[in-house]
Parts: structure tokens; C-alpha cells; sequence
């Protein structure tokens, strides 16, 4: 081996190359010259063909650019070689370095017969340069798609970025991929997504009670995720450190166009605000029926308490419709006796608590709560133990008091738990008022009754003493006319009436006149008391007023013509007949026509007139020429009642007449008025035409 390369690198027996150029200098130097530029020409275009397919890895055909460059330096080398056998003949080494030359050579057209048809496919420039073109406009329309599909989902999260409700999104394993702001605010988590197990360590959700956890199966977006159409579930969700909100969630599963699920969305709608809004609205609504419903408990006490003056009935309904309306456990009323400081429960409401009715309790016993109490204040206390006073609960107190002062308290007792609120405490203040003022009346008229009763006891003993005395002086006032009748005849005998001077004469007449004065008197007296006994039968007699009434003023006609008094009669021809008693109507009519004849002056005029309705009939009696003052005219049926200064002729009377008058008609199941007014006086009398006597 060693032998066979000594050879192969030997020159012996060759000569130089130079040889055949004479070794000529000029000759020898072009071949040099030339050589070696060809050959630093091919190693450069090796060079640069290497480092082309070195940078451009993606240059299709890069194999063949190798073989070029392989091929370039071989034959680089074999110009190289010409040099070097200029001097040095090693023919060997030169023919071998060609035949690499040419077996490179060879198998690089090899290579070219393969490649040539499939560089031949290749696009031509013009071809590229449209496909450029083609690609560029495909370029720019993806971007376009792009930036539209970048503005459409920019858009698309600014939506859910910006929309009140809360977007949840979950894949197919649970994990929560999709957060918007508002859910983030209601789940206080971030925009990383979340497992299934990280989900209970932000927040826990409720049922809509707000205490009751959901369990897993209830929790909207795993419904939603489990192929159940959720609508309008509501839930109460707690964040960590965050108040709790309300929430309206929705949602299903989210399929694709193949129908494969890929997960499940939720959309939640805070309802927080309208659920406090129902709280307060229901709160109100409540406040308004209780409102409401203790206006009609007031109105109800107040119209039972109102027309009552039984203080009894009114304190015990007092405590029953409080106790019931408010659905107390003991409602009592007290009343005070201050000057003994001493407060008896009188009146109570008891469906729970054991009776204490009758109970005397002593104010010094607890002097603060009675001081409040009679100063007018109402006040709440609770007792943790049982109390004499309080018992054991929540207890209201409110005084029972007005302008004149305390008269006593009520009291109304429920479980210890409860405080009384202010429409309860005001509705009490209310009801303790109109005890009060129903007390107070009642009190007042129970005062009065008793007035009233000792001054008919009263009236009655003077009735009595009236009849008495009547009886009594009517038989010696008989006896004094009949005295007086025997007189006269004795006078008149003695011849002492001749003279109108004769004081025996004058003081006969005053005796005359003031013992029948006294008669009447004692007549109008009896017959008072008998219209008061009603002990006298009424006689019913149809009576025609057109004839009757002119047979009434008959008497009367000649005392008016010596008064200078003009005297008529207007009764209507077709004025229905009255059905009455004939003596009453009598009495009564001739007691009018005598007052008229009396206290008519000179030139007046006295009208009787008849009118009847549909319903009643009226006689009256109008006298001219005096008027009676406001303030007398009620006065003037009263017993012995007389007007001052309304006598100018000193007629006198008994004060009994027109007392009598309304006596008798009211006897007649009749009335009679009086008006006075433009210098006249009327009496009118009204009879009913249907239920009468």
C-alpha cells in the first residue's frame, strides 16, 4: 500500500508541463495567470452557492446548487492542478482529481435530467408575478377579514364589558372560560379561568331565602351545562367580603354546528335593587294596611265610645277592641284616685295573663313611672322578672288625661321580645285620648243626671207644694168672694157706690179685682198640675173653625171697639174640620185673643187667621203695635215669666197664661210658637191633620 502511493504520488519518469510550452516565459506565465484566475473564480462561486443554500434552507432544488458548487470546485482544483504540473509532474493526482471532476459532472446532469422536468413546472415570473398579485389581494382581504373580525370582537367585549348583567361562559369540563365585568363584580373572581373546585372559594350561592346554601345540582350553569334550559332562576349569591346580591340567571348548553357541546353560558340580572324596592314597598305597603286597619280600629272604638256616657261600657270596650285589634296578651284601664295615691284596675283585656281586676295598687310604690304618668308621658318598659305592677314582657303605658288633669292609665302587655312601634304607640295615645274626653263626658253627664234628677225631685215638691197650697187657699179664697159679694150688697144698700170718690167704693174694687186675680191664680195652678198628672180624659170633637172661631171672639168683639182695636177673621170656606178637644182649643184661643185685646194700642189691629197643608193645620193670632226683643221671646212660655216694660197699661197677670197655652196644646198633641218682628206679635198654633187626637 504505502509503494502504491509513493507511485501515485510520483513524478518520476514524467516531465513537467512546462515542458511543452518550451518553457517559454510569456507561455508558461499565460497559462499560469489564467489557470489560477479560473480557479479562484470557481472556489468563489462554490463559496457563494454555499452560502445561498446555507441562508435559503426553503430554496426548492437546494441539492442541485450543491452539486453545482461541488462540480465548480473540482474543476477549480483540476485548473489548480495545471499549475502545479508546470513544474512538478503528478499526472496521477491530476487524472484522478479529474475523474472526481467528471464523475461529479456526470452525476450532476444525472441530477438535471430528473430535476429539469419539475423546474420546467415551475411558475414562470409573469406567473408569479400574478400570483403575487393574487396573493397580495388575498393578503389584504385576510386583512381586512382580520380587522373586521379584530373591531367585531373588540366590539364584542366592550358589549359584555359594558352591559349590566353578569356573562358567564364554562367549557365542556366546567372551567370557567368567560367572565364579563359585571359577573366579576357579582362573583368578586378574576378574568383567569376557573375550575369547578376554585368556584366555592369566592363566593357561595343561596337559594332566594338568602340562608338555604344550593346545592351543586341546583347551581344555574351546571343545570345549564347538564342540557336543562334554565329561565329566570332566582339566587342570592355572597361574595367574599362583599354584601350579598340577587340575582335572575338564565342560561343553557353551547353547542356547535356539528352538535358538539362545548360548554354551557349563564346570564345573570341583578335584582337587588328591585328586590330592596319590593322589601320597601311591602314594608310600606304593610305599614299602610296596619295604618289603615288601626284608622278603622280608632273609628270603630271611637263610634262605640262616642255615643255612650256610660263610663263602664266605654272604659270595657275601650280595653276589649284595643286588646283584640292589637293582639295583646293583657290590656287594662286604671283609674287614679289622687289624693288617696291610689290606682284601681277597673277594666281589663285578659286572654293570657290571670285577672288583676279590682287590684288597688299604691303610686308611692313606684313614684317615677306614676310621676311620668300624671305629667302626661307614654312610655315603654320590660320586666326580666315578674312584676307586681308590669308582670313580665314588654309593657306600653300611656296615661288617660286632658286639660283637667290625670284620670288614669292604660296598660298593654306582650311577650318579652316585642317593643311596641310607633303606629301602635300613637294609635294608643289616640285611643287614650278619647277615653279621656268619653270619661269626662260621661262623668259629666252621670253629674248632670243627678242634677237633673234632685231638681225634678225638687220640681215635683214644688208641684206639690203648689197643688197644695192651691187646694188649700181656693176654699178661703171662696169664702172671701162670698164675703166680698155680701158686701157689695151691703155697700150698694148703704147707697156708698154712688160717688166715684168714695174711698169705701175704691178700696172695694181693689179688694174685688185682687181676689179674683187670686182666683185665677189658684185656677191656672190647678190646672197646671192636672196637664203635668195628664189625669184628665181629652173629649175628641169635630170642630168647624169657619163658624167656631168667630163664636170664640164674640166676647172679645165689644172690648175691642171700646180699645179702638180693629178685629179680623181669614179663614178659608174650604179648610178641613179639626179634630181636637173643644175646652182645650178654647182655653187656649181665648188666652191668645185676651193677651192681644190687652196689649194692643189704640189704632192696632188683631188678625185671626186658618191655613191648613197636606200635613197640618194653623191658627194664629197676630196682635199689631208691640214686639217682643230676641232675648225675651224664648222665655215666654216659662211659668211665671213676665216681660218688663212690655205693660204700659199695668193689665197685670199671673205669669201662667201662655205656660198653660203650651200645656194644652202640647196635651193636644199640638204646638205653638211665637215670633215677634216689625212692630207685631204672632202666636201661631199647629194642629197635625193625620195623627192627631
Amino acid at each position: 500500500m504505502p509503494d502504491l502511493i509513493q507511485n501515485f504520488l510520483s513524478s518520476n519518469g514524467f516531465i513537467p508541463h512546462g515542458h511543452c510550452y518550451l518553457w517559454r516565459p510569456g507561455l508558461v506565465g499565460l497559462h499560469l495567470m489564467a489557470d489560477a484566475a479560473i480557479a479562484v473564480a470557481y472556489f468563489s462561486i462554490s463559496i457563494l452557492l454555499f452560502h445561498f443554500v446555507r441562508k435559503r434552507e426553503d430554496l426548492p432544488f437546494n441539492r442541485v446548487f450543491l452539486l453545482f458548487g461541488a462540480f465548480i470546485i473540482a474543476c477549480g482544483t483540476t485548473h489548480l492542478m495545471e499549475i502545479w504540473t508546470l513544474w512538478h509532474p503528478i499526472y496521477w493526482v491530476t487524472g484522478v482529481i479529474k475523474l472526481g471532476t467528471g464523475i461529479i459532472s456526470l452525476y450532476t446532469a444525472a441530477e438535471l435530467v430528473y430535476l429539469i422536468p419539475q423546474a420546467l413546472a415551475l411558475p414562470s415570473p409573469a406567473q408569479l408575478e400574478v400570483a403575487n398579485r393574487d396573493l397580495q389581494q388575498q393578503i389584504l382581504k385576510r386583512q381586512q377579514v382580520e380587522a373586521a373580525l379584530q373591531r367585531e370582537s373588540e366590539f364584542l367585549n366592550a358589549v359584555l364589558e359594558n352591559i349590566e348583567d353578569g356573562v358567564v361562559a364554562c367549557d365542556a369540563e366546567g372551567i370557567l372560560m368567560l367572565f364579563n365585568r359585571a359577573t366579576q363584580e357579582f362573583h368578586a373572581v378574576s378574568k383567569a379561568p376557573l375550575s369547578a373546585e376554585q368556584w366555592a372559594s369566592h363566593y357561595d350561592l343561596y337559594l332566594p331565602n338568602g340562608t338555604t346554601l344550593m346545592s351543586k345540582e341546583e347551581v344555574p350553569l351546571f343545570r345549564a351545562l347538564q342540557d336543562t334550559l334554565v329561565c329566570n332562576v332566582e339566587m342570592v349569591i355572597a361574595p367574599k367580603n362583599r354584601p350579598k346580591r340577587s340575582l335572575l340567571a338564565s342560561g343553557r348548553a353551547i353547542f356547535n354546528s356539528q352538535g358538539h357541546k362545548l360548554g354551557a353560558v349563564v346570564s345573570m340580572h341583578d335584582i337587588t335593587e328591585r328586590k330592596q324596592a319590593e322589601e320597601v314597598r311591602q314594608q310600606y305597603t304593610a305599614q299602610l294596611q296596619q295604618a289603615l286597619d288601626f284608622e278603622a280600629l280608632l273609628k270603630r272604638i271611637t263610634d262605640k265610645v262616642r255615643d255612650s256616657l256610660d263610663e263602664a261600657q266605654i272604659l270595657q270596650t275601650v280595653v276589649n277592641e284595643l286588646g283584640q285589634g292589637l293582639g295583646v296578651s293583657y290590656c287594662s284601664v286604671t283609674l287614679y284616685n289622687l289624693e288617696q295615691r291610689t290606682a284601681t284596675v277597673c277594666y281589663e283585656y285578659t286572654p293570657l295573663i290571670p285577672s288583676r281586676h279590682g287590684r288597688i295598687l299604691q303610686m308611692t310604690e313606684r313614684p317615677k313611672v306614676y310621676s311620668q304618668l300624671q305629667q302626661g308621658e307614654c312610655f315603654q318598659l320590660c320586666a326580666i322578672a315578674p312584676d307586681t305592677i308590669s308582670g313580665q314582657g314588654a309593657t306600653l303605658v300611656c296615661p288617660i288625661f286632658d286639660d283637667q288633669g290625670v284620670l288614669g292609665d292604660l296598660w298593654l302587655m306582650n311577650h318579652q321580645d316585642y317593643a311596641f312601634p310607633e303606629l301602635e304607640l300613637r294609635l294608643v295615645q289616640q285611643v287614650a285620648s278619647h277615653c279621656a274626653i268619653s270619661t269626662r263626658q260621661a262623668r259629666l253627664y252621670q253629674a248632670s243626671q243627678a242634677q237633673i234628677e234632685e231638681l225634678e225631685k225638687l220640681n215635683c215638691l214644688k208641684d206639690d207644694f203648689l197643688s197644695t197650697v192651691s187646694h188649700e187657699l181656693r176654699t178661703p179664697m171662696s169664702n172671701i168672694k162670698m164675703a166680698i159679694q155680701m158686701l157689695e150688697i151691703s155697700l150698694e144698700q148703704m147707697d156708698e157706690f154712688k160717688s166715684s170718690q168714695n174711698k169705701a167704693a175704691q178700696y172695694f174694687r181693689i179688694l174685688q179685682d185682687e181676689c179674683h186675680r187670686e182666683i185665677d191664680l189658684i185656677n191656672d195652678l190647678l190646672d197646671l198640675t192636672r196637664l203635668d198628672s195628664e189625669t184628665d180624659p181629652l173629649m175628641p170633637f169635630t170642630i168647624q173653625l169657619q163658624s167656631w172661631l168667630g163664636y170664640i171672639a164674640e166676647p172679645f168683639e165689644a172690648r175691642m171697639l171700646e180699645n179702638q182695636q180693629r178685629f179680623e177673621i181669614t179663614v178659608p170656606p174650604d179648610l178641613p174640620p179639626l179634630i181636637t178637644d173643644q175646652s182645650y182649643l178654647e182655653r187656649v184661643m181665648t188666652e191668645l185673643l185676651n193677651n192681644a185685646c190687652k196689649y194692643t194700642p189704640p189704632g192696632g189691629t188683631i188678625q185671626v187667621t186658618a191655613k191648613a197643608t197636606s200635613s197640618e193645620l194653623q191658627i194664629s193670632v197676630t196682635n199689631s203695635g208691640v214686639e217682643i226683643s230676641e232675648s225675651e221671646l224664648p222665655h215666654v212660655f216659662d211659668k211665671f215669666y213676665r216681660i218688663a216694660n212690655d205693660d204700659p197699661w199695668k193689665h197685670g197677670g199671673t205669669g201662667l197664661g201662655l205656660a198653660l197655652t203650651k200645656k194644652l196644646m202640647e196635651r193636644l198633641n199640638g204646638s205653638i210658637s211665637a215670633f215677634s218682628d216689625a212692630n207685631q206679635t204672632q202666636f201661631v198654633l199647629v194642629f197635625p191633620l193625620n195623627g192627631g187626637l
